[in-house]
């Protein structure tokens, strides 16, 4: 918890390339087309792996580094794979 905290409280170094607003879609379309990728795959492969690929793609898309976007999503894919198997003993596959 106290990590998912830390990488929400954290700010990109630099600018994000693609700004939120309601009325800027084509702006939002490279994150639709990853999810819809994400969701695609959701068949293939492991859960980790895919989601940990996907979390670290999008945190880049938004702006953060390489390296902080995989150690980003390496600590929230852990978490969510950790809650599910551990608290609520459901098996990701």
């Amino acid at each position: 918890m106290a990590a998912g905290v830390a990488v929400v409280r954290t700010r990109p170094r630099r600018p994000p390339r693609h700004r939120a607003a309601a009325s800027n879609v084509p702006d939002a379309l490279p994150s639709i087309a990853l999810l819809a990728v994400y969701l695609a795959l959701w068949g293939f492969g492991g859960f980790a792996p895919r989601t940990l690929l996907f979390l670290a793609l999008l945190l880049m898309l938004f702006g953060e580094t390489w390296k902080r976007s995989l150690v980003y999503a390496a600590i929230m894919t852990a978490g969510v794979v950790a809650a599910f198997q551990y608290g609520l003993r459901v098996t990701l596959q």
